[in-house]
């Protein structure tokens, strides 16, 4: 584990810690920001039923901005406060809706954790994780075939119905080879 002692509560703290952390842009090295995700979701796994690294650190950026989360809460009203009790630890909670908890640390970093169901866990980790313009092409091939592309549902046809609702399901429907999180730019 990178935080070795548990006096260290803000990310304000970790980052003058660690020198992997570029205050000048914002970045930091992937490494980190993937160990610093992998921390979070370990600290909240009482919580959840699932959680994913999304984003530039899913798709394994040398240099990373944030740390995208995709998280299933248990579903019970503690859950979702215990959730915020642990990662406000990490700096301030500058949003804390129903779909996101937004977390910022020194220098504009920022943890975000998306809030899922278990209908759109999947597409969720598949939007969150990108690139943008990777999503732009999926959206854009669903368009072509005469279907959406739902953030909180997957795929949908004309009439409505959920036609894929996974990674897999959504590049095979479009006729797209699936392309691992790393080459999705």
């Amino acid at each position: 584990m990178i935080y070795q002692n548990s006096d260290i509560k803000l990310l304000n703290v970790y980052i003058y810690k660690y020198p992997n952390i570029n205050l000048i842009n914002y970045k930091m090295k992937y490494e980190f920001a993937k160990k610093m995700g992998e921390e979070v979701l370990k600290k909240i796994n009482p919580y959840i039923i699932k959680g994913e690294i999304a984003g530039s650190i899913r798709r394994k950026k040398p240099d990373v901005h944030d740390i995208d989360l995709v998280i299933l809460p248990k579903d019970n009203f503690m859950a979702m406060i215990n959730i915020k009790n642990v990662i406000k630890h990490y700096g301030a909670i500058d949003w804390g809706g129903q779909k996101i908890i937004r977390v910022k640390g020194k220098g504009e970093l920022e943890i975000d954790c998306y809030i899922a169901t278990e209908k759109n866990f999947s597409t969720l980790l598949l939007i969150r994780t990108g690139s943008k313009e990777h999503n732009l092409k999926i959206a854009k091939e669903c368009l072509k075939k005469g279907f959406r592309l739902k953030y909180n549902l997957g795929i949908v046809d004309g009439k409505g119905d959920v036609i894929a609702d996974t990674e897999e399901k959504i590049f095979k429907i479009l006729g797209l080879p699936f392309l691992k999180p790393e080459e999705r730019d």
